[in-house]
């Protein structure tokens, strides 16, 4: 697509280091990846319509796209506690139900085995376990239908997303990032490129990439290059 590879979670620079500075593979099915989203706030509705930020202005539109581009993808966006804003979720996000999941929203359906918000951990393993995003998730999939558990448990791959867009700072999830990764490392997953994303969104970070599914993934990029422009994302090593 002509950008640099670091700008690509799906096929992204394999060179990039991951975990403890292990390098994190490019996935290799970017149609069936899991999706997580750690974030704070994306703006807020303004006059009837997500403001406010790039990611929350245009969260309905990217999202339509999204649902055709990659109908076997899963989006967990884990909400990050926050004394700002909240995470407005366009009707296309909750349409996308079985597939896209907000912690807060899952919490608020049925708060058993769940928590509302990730906590900021700055560092502290103890929060990063109570945390404990990657069950967290499990538990949110357990509660769908068989074909929904049986699609995330063949699903190998995860690419992660951390909004660091100034509400909030990458760093301040850093440990409970890491936790999740070995604990789906330790499921057999695979984790791919780890983005530091700076426009409060939660679609883009995943599809600026080299994975060209269609019609709708190639309009889906345009979107988003439109939209945010190139700069603002980053690889966490």
């Amino acid at each position: 697509m002509g950008r640099p590879n670091q700008c690509n979670p799906c096929c992204g620079n394999s060179g990039s280091g991951g975990s403890g500075g292990s390098v994190e593979p490019p996935i290799s099915d970017c149609e069936k990846v899991i999706c997580v989203a750690f974030i704070d706030e994306n703006g807020g509705p303004i006059g009837g319509s997500f403001g406010g930020s790039l990611g929350g202005r245009y969260f309905q539109e990217r999202m339509v796209i999204w649902k055709l581009a990659y109908p076997e993808r899963f989006l967990f966006v884990l909400d990050v506690s926050t004394s700002y804003n909240t995470m407005y979720y366009p009707e296309a996000f909750k349409s996308y139900s079985p597939r896209a999941f907000s912690l807060r929203r899952e919490f608020d359906g049925s708060p058993t085995g769940l928590i509302r918000h990730i906590q900021r951990d700055n560092g502290s393993t103890a929060i990063a376990n109570s945390n404990n995003p990657w069950q967290r998730i499990k538990t949110i999939v357990n509660r769908q239908s068989e074909n929904i558990l049986q699609a995330f448990n063949s699903s190998r791959e995860v690419a992660i997303s951390i909004d660091n867009s100034g509400s909030m700072t990458a760093g301040q999830v850093a440990a409970t990032v890491e936790k999740l990764k070995q604990d789906a490392i330790n499921d057999q997953k695979i984790i791919t490129q780890t983005i530091i994303n700076e426009h409060e969104d939660v679609v883009c970070p995943f599809v600026r990439s080299g994975c060209d599914t269609g019609h709708y993934s190639q309009q889906l990029l345009s979107i988003c290059s439109a939209n945010q422009g190139h700069g603002g994302e980053g690889v966490m090593a």
